[in-house]
């Protein structure tokens, strides 16, 4: 479907700080998705995984999302490592493009509300069957179901918020996903379709508020 040149406008005043995982609009920090939710205890909790093993994970899930968001603005699968862990996730990630369903419209975009006060990067959206769709890529060994819905959630009002135009262009409607990548080449969809998960973010995000 041809957009005719509508997307999501790109709040400048928003910038984030990639090593400590900060945002901030005119300086001024402002909460992640992510840290909303695992302050309130609705997030995956690592605490009892070594520290090495999570910068490794975090490490081959940042390459993997390079990736794709060169692929997603550029055609281009290039590794910039020769980390083979990082290729093998991507093997799923391109067994899935190669189905031809989905086509990105933005990536790695950043958006945030500057009312209720929270931002977040979403890895993908795009379109899909007809419809406007958002992706959140994962390379986690386990895939947290209720997490993803209130993540999907949280970013679809900022799409809302900031891309307005584009989501009346496909009838008001956007559909929210998780991308599972797996080390052993596998991929696997889910589909956040819970009505309730933008309310429960948003009593995630009260208890993060106190």
């Amino acid at each position: 479907m041809d957009t005719k040149g509508i997307g999501i406008t790109v709040p400048f005043e928003l910038s984030f700080e990639k090593r400590n995982h900060v945002y901030r609009v005119f300086n001024e920090e402002i909460p992640s998705v992510t840290t909303v939710m695992k302050a309130a205890g609705t997030y995956s909790s690592y605490a009892d995984i070594p520290s090495h093993i999570l910068e490794r994970a975090a490490d081959i899930g940042n390459e993997v999302h390079r990736v794709v968001e060169k692929w997603a603005k550029e055609g281009d699968w290039a590794l910039e490592t020769d980390d083979s862990s990082a290729a093998a996730y991507l093997v799923g990630f391109k067994d899935f493009i190669r189905m031809g369903v989905f086509t990105p419209l933005h990536s790695e975009i950043q958006l945030y509300d500057p009312d209720l006060w929270y931002a977040g990067t979403i890895d993908l959206v795009g379109e899909m069957n007809d419809r406007l769709c958002i992706i959140d890529v994962k390379t986690t060994n386990k895939l947290n179901e209720s997490a993803i819905g209130l993540q999907t959630a949280a970013y679809e009002n900022l799409i809302g918020l900031w891309g307005a135009d584009l989501i009346e262009f496909y009838g008001g409607v956007m559909d929210r996903f998780a991308l599972h990548l797996t080390k052993t080449g596998k991929w696997s969809f889910y589909r956040a379709d819970d009505p309730t998960d933008w309310g429960f973010f948003k009593q995630a995000l009260e208890l993060y508020n106190g």
